[in-house]
Formats: C-alpha cells, structure tokens, sequence
C-alpha cells in the first residue's frame, strides 16, 4: 500500500487555526510543529505562538459560551485544556449545572411530544438523557417506553409538519428525530432548503440570540434554546452550507448570507468550515470577512482569509485595529 500523501502547509495552517478555534491546544502545538519542521517562516511560528497564548487566556470565556449554547461536548474539550485551578473544578461545577438545567427544561415537552406521538424526539431525548444521568427514574421510565421504538421513515412525518409551521415549534430533539428518521436534511421548506430557512426564520427574532449584558446566546430563550445544536445536527446530517439559491426573491443567497444577520460569529466560522463560501455575502451586501473584522476577532480572520476571504481594497481603509490592519495587508499583497 503506497503511504499517504504528507499534508501541504496550506492543510497544516488550515488545521492549526481549526484546532485553535476549537479549543485543542494540545494539536494546535502539534500542528505548529510539523509545520516549523515544514519551513514555516519564524515571524509566522513566532504570531502562531502568540495567537496560541491568545486561546489559552480566553479558554474560560469560549467555555462558558459554548455552555450556553447547550453545545456540552465542545464545552467538555475546552474544559480538557484548563488546567488552572480553580477555574477548572469551578467550570466542571457549571458544566454540570447546565447540562441538568438543559435536561430538565426540555423534559416536560418531550414528555407532552411523546404523549402526542412523536416518538423520534423522545426516543433522542431519552438516549441522551440517560446518559447524562443513568439512575434518574424518568430516564428509565421513558426508555422503558421506547424500548420498542425504532427509527422509520413515516414516525418523521410530525417533524416535517412542525418544521413547516414555522420556528417557534422547533425543538433540536425534533430535528435530531427527523434526521434519524431518514428525512432529507436539505429538504425544501417555504422555497428555501432547511438550514437557508432555519436562519431566515431566526432572523426576526435575532435579538432573542444576546443578552442585554453581553454578546453571547440566552439559553432560556424559548425560540432559540439549542440553536447551534439544530446547526450541528443538519449540517452533520448532510446539509450543505455552500447551497446557493438558484432563483426567486433570494438567488444568489447561502445559508452565511442569512446567517450573518443573526450577528452570531461561532456559526460563520462553522459554516465556512463545513463547506460555506468565505466570500458570501449578506442581503445588504456585507461580506464574511467584514462582519468578523466588525468583532476585530484576529484569529477568526486569519482563518477566513486562509479559506480565501477575498479583500474589498476599500475595506484598508476602514479599519482602526493597527493589528488588523497589518494582517490585510500582508494577505492583500499574496492576493
């Protein structure tokens, strides 16, 4: 068997900033390596090393947003960086705390979804449940119920009907059943493939995404709760965020030209990653890259402009960060 072809330091750049992103130092310093090994120029080792140090200050911070959005499996591979007591034990406290009040918030309407039939959505609920807190006598109880249930195509029917009525009947367990259940991820709802109409249907609503002290999610929104879990879900499913519309009032839009006006950062560097065009641009014409220079996010920049985020010449110029400035510079030159 011939050995497999050596990743490019294109693909190591890549990697390192998608490790750093995710909160796995650990690879990052690995990755940073390789590619010192590679000839990576000791200017560009030396900023990585900064934007490293850079990651590791703020792992708390992403930590804490990560559990507000109920994304608990990511928070738990931030967590696995913080060696720092006693921020460590205190988040693993949190961790803890949110994964309960998650459960314990969705508990009644799974119960009332199951009672109503949609057995898909409880039997997901019931899984992740159990696991999460195996001697809980609900848990078992539910499972004992759905000891019998398994995944078909026509138990989805509910969810596709919920999903038509429009966002506020939206659970993540829903959508979790539906896509088991075989329904198509790109499915077509209003003229609009799901995950283009999922983040339209967000965006009247998109002041429910912040709270007023902060830029980060509210998890008790009703609208919104387990946002980038439904994210997740169809995109890992299938959904392809890089589907542009062909015609109609919105040809020539993506799920990043709806998403961006949500204004919530983590789901453009998703989307990007998973297949979205850097360049995208918003109804009103904003692209990718502006918006994140709006949260002066130096990591997620470098990123996109890795990815191929495109420099508007104009856009130099409206830029105050002296830091972020030189970074469009150096790449305006490469373009």
């Amino acid at each position: 068997m011939a050995p497999s072809p050596k990743p490019s330091q294109y693909d190591l750049r890549i990697a390192f900033f998608e490790a750093l992103i995710d909160g796995k130092i650990a690879l990052a310093e690995s990755i940073l390596t390789q590619l010192e090994k590679n000839g990576l120029p000791q200017t560009r080792i030396d900023e990585y090393k900064k934007d490293i140090e850079g990651v590791r200050q703020k792992l708390p911070d992403k930590c804490i947003a990560l559990l507000r959005a109920g994304l608990f499996k990511q928070a738990e591979e931030f967590l696995s960086a913080i060696t720092a007591e006693p921020a460590r034990s205190g988040l693993e406290r949190r961790l803890q705390m949110e994964m309960r009040v998650w459960f314990m918030r969705q508990f009644n309407r799974i119960i009332q979804m199951h009672q109503q039939g949609e057995l898909a959505a409880a039997k997901c609920f019931a899984e992740e449940f159990a696991a999460f807190k195996s001697d809980d006598p609900r848990a078992a109880k539910l499972n004992a119920d759905l000891a019998d249930f398994t995944f078909q195509e026509n138990d989805s029917v509910p969810v596709q009907i919920a999903l038509q009525r429009g966002l506020v009947s939206i659970n993540y367990y829903q959508v979790k059943g539906a896509l088991k259940c075989g329904v198509n991820p790109n499915l077509i709802v209003e003229h609009l493939p799901a995950l283009q109409w999922f983040f339209f249907r967000l965006q009247p609503r998109k002041y429910l995404l912040k709270s007023p002290e902060s830029r980060s999610m509210v998890p008790s929104s009703p609208y919104i709760h387990g946002f980038m879990k439904i994210v997740n879900a169809l995109v890992e499913s299938g959904a392809n965020p890089g589907t542009v519309i062909q015609e109609g009032q919105y040809a020539g839009s993506s799920a990043l030209s709806f998403a961006m006006d949500l204004d919530y950062y983590p789901v453009l560097e998703y989307l990007v990653r998973h297949g979205g065009d850097p360049n995208a641009a918003s109804q009103s014409g904003i692209t990718v890259i502006q918006k994140v220079i709006e949260k002066e996010d130096t990591l997620l920049i470098k990123y996109l402009l890795l990815k191929g985020a495109k420099i508007p010449p104009e856009l130099l110029q409206q830029v105050y960060s002296r830091e972020i400035q030189e970074i469009l510079k150096n790449t305006a030159l490469s373009q």
